[in-house]
């Protein structure tokens, strides 16, 4: 009698620059069946609906970073980063964890930076990769106020760069392996998004329930916005890029995204008046600024105000309270209450003696 063949193991590894909608694919493949991690990374701020990554599989991840001094949320530049011989066993461990799952994966935007480690490691994985607009990516991790990016602003885009070349080249290298799709044409259609990837890696998913996505959470901008058109005229080797993951996407961005990339050039020209309207932008923002410190002041000093009326009032309370306590103690306030109680006395036996 021959044994029993396991069943086959199908492994997704979620990756892409961050910002890019790899929490909305990882949560769309938890409810589809597939076990992203017994540990996730929950809410914040940033990410209100949970960002769904594995922290034992972030936590590998910042510590191979931190090795080689670089930045533990991944703002590195440079290409194949090698694992460190001491820690490739801890990426085996974490892989035997889930060896009991059928369905397993993990999501964490660092992984991009460890691609071929991982695809030589897990030989059977499947790579799922999310890019998103660049002048959408920048706008999100401005918003996030990471200290680096104020001191440094076009790194964010540089980044942004780096991931998006490094998931072309893995998936012209390994195709079969890999699936590259745009955020937005998941968040259109969650459910053919399901079925694109159970057909290619042939792998039998649950659809997608309803309530997964929140589209007020992505802040989308058209392609014709004024910070698409700043890249076109400043960094027009980022809109190049772009171009190259639409065309090489399974599922790609709107329709006409890549006609008006085209037609970005001539309307990019007309730059200059989009630079004053961002000057008056900014001077709105900082009149508005300043009403808003001016209405702040305003109330703090009448806070600061009713405060030390409170604080007179109380005193004043006091200072009675203190006048009552010595009256009451004093020889001439015991006399009077003897003298009242005596009072009392007299009025309820006359009252008991007289006759009618």
């Amino acid at each position: 009698m021959q044994p029993e063949e396991k069943p086959q193991q199908h492994i997704f590894v979620v990756a892409g620059m961050h910002r890019s909608g790899t929490s909305l694919t990882a949560a769309l493949l938890q409810d589809a069946g597939v076990h992203m991690g017994e540990r996730l990374m929950g809410a914040s701020y940033s990410n209100t609906k949970g960002h769904f990554e594995d922290l034992d599989f972030v936590e590998f991840h910042e510590d191979v970073l931190y090795s080689y001094g670089f930045s533990k949320a991944g703002w590195a530049l440079e290409p194949g980063i090698e694992v460190p011989v001491q820690y490739q066993s801890q990426a085996e461990q974490l892989a035997q964890q889930h060896a009991s799952q059928p369905l397993w994966g993990w999501k964490d935007p660092r992984t991009t930076l460890f691609l071929n480690f991982w695809a030589d490691t897990l030989p059977t994985a499947h790579f799922v990769f999310l890019y998103r607009a660049p002048w959408e990516v920048v706008d999100s991790l401005y918003r996030r106020e990471d200290d680096l990016f104020y001191s440094n602003p076009n790194f964010a885009l540089k980044v942004w760069m780096h991931y998006n070349q490094v998931v072309l080249d893995f998936c012209d290298r390994m195709p079969e392996r890999s699936i590259l799709c745009h955020v937005d044409a998941i968040a259109r259609d969650r459910t053919h998004f399901i079925k694109q990837l159970a057909a290619k890696f042939d792998v039998p998913l649950t659809l997608p329930t309803e309530d997964i996505y929140d589209e007020s959470l992505m802040g989308t901008q058209p392609p014709t916005s004024q910070r698409m058109l700043l890249l076109r005229r400043y960094f027009p080797e980022a809109i190049d890029l772009y171009s190259r993951l639409e065309q090489h996407a399974h599922l790609k961005g709107a329709e006409d995204t890549e006609q008006r990339l085209k037609s970005a050039s001539a309307e990019a020209a007309d730059y200059a008046g989009w630079s004053l309207q961002d000057w008056l932008d900014v001077r709105r923002l900082e009149r508005e600024l300043k009403f808003s410190k001016d209405n702040y002041q305003i109330a703090k000093t009448e806070v600061e105000q009713f405060h030390l009326q409170l604080i007179q009032t109380q005193a004043q309370l006091e200072q009675a309270q203190n006048i009552i306590a010595a009256m009451e103690s004093s020889k001439f306030w015991q006399l009077r209450q003897k003298w009242m109680q005596l009072k009392q006395k007299l009025g309820r036996g006359g009252d008991g003696n007289t006759a009618v």
